[in-house]
Order: structure tokens, then C-alpha cells, then sequence
């Protein structure tokens, strides 16, 4: 065909499903910048505590501040999923650094799961799916 070109998707996907108090959470490990593909192996999941688990898409470095900053949280307030990450969630809009964040999260517990995105919003997922990433609607 003419002035066809063959289209790559290079995504980030991360789809946590809940049933119960279980949840299973699952990431790609592709780090990429625009069309490259930089590696394959990339661990985008993270143990926050023993029964909290976290998962991220974006800016990679924005991605790790972010999770630091949420794990100084749970340990103001452990055991409390929702307001760590509500705590987070206002220091993140009312932080103008915070606010130009390029990162999406996704975390889980037995009880709970929320999702952080890139504008300071805390939203707590009711349904029991939620995929971040620019392959989550793929997802």
C-alpha cells in the first residue's frame, strides 16, 4: 500500500484485578523513550509492605520519587492504605515540583486499591480493575 508504514505500540501496561481480598497485579518490563526500546527487563512492581503491593507507569525517575514518597507515608500511617495515599495525594498538588510529575500508581492491599495518576488525584477503585499506562485502555 502506498504511504503505509507498519506502527509499533510502545506501551507501558500495569492491570491489577481484585476479587475479594485477593489481588493480582501484574506490569510489562519495557522502558522506552519515544520509539526506542531501551530494556525488556524492567521491574515496574513494588512491595510496600508485607501485604501492600504498588505498581507504576511514566516518567521512571518521577515513577521511584513518587514511590519513596508514598513509603515515607505508610510509615506515618501504617496499616492505612487510603490515607497514605491521600497524604501523598495533597502533597503532590500542593507541591508545585510534585504537580509537573510525569507517573501514574497503582496500589493494593487486601482491603483496598487506589489509583494515584499524574495530576495529584487519589481514586479509590470500586469495580475491582485498573490498568495504568499508555497500554492501560488496551488493558
Amino acid at each position: 500500500m502506498r504511504g503505509y508504514r507498519e506502527h509499533q505500540f510502545h506501551s507501558t501496561t500495569v492491570l491489577s484485578v481484585r476479587k475479594g481480598d485477593q489481588v493480582a497485579m501484574i506490569a510489562d518490563g519495557q522502558i522506552s523513550l519515544g520509539p526506542t526500546v531501551f530494556k525488556t527487563t524492567a521491574k515496574k512492581l513494588r512491595k510496600i509492605n508485607d501485604e501492600t503491593v504498588c505498581g507504576f507507569a511514566g516518567s521512571a525517575a518521577d515513577c521511584l520519587a513518587l514511590i519513596e514518597l508514598l513509603e515515607k507515608e505508610f510509615e506515618k500511617y501504617p496499616g492505612q492504605t487510603l490515607r497514605a495515599c491521600l497524604s501523598l495525594a495533597k502533597q503532590w498538588r500542593t507541591n508545585k515540583m510534585h504537580a509537573q510529575l510525569q507517573a501514574d500508581l497503582i496500589i493494593s492491599d487486601p482491603d483496598i486499591t487506589v489509583l494515584l495518576d499524574g495530576s495529584g488525584n487519589c481514586i479509590e477503585i470500586e469495580e475491582g480493575v485498573v490498568a495504568i499506562g499508555s497500554g492501560g485502555l488496551y488493558a
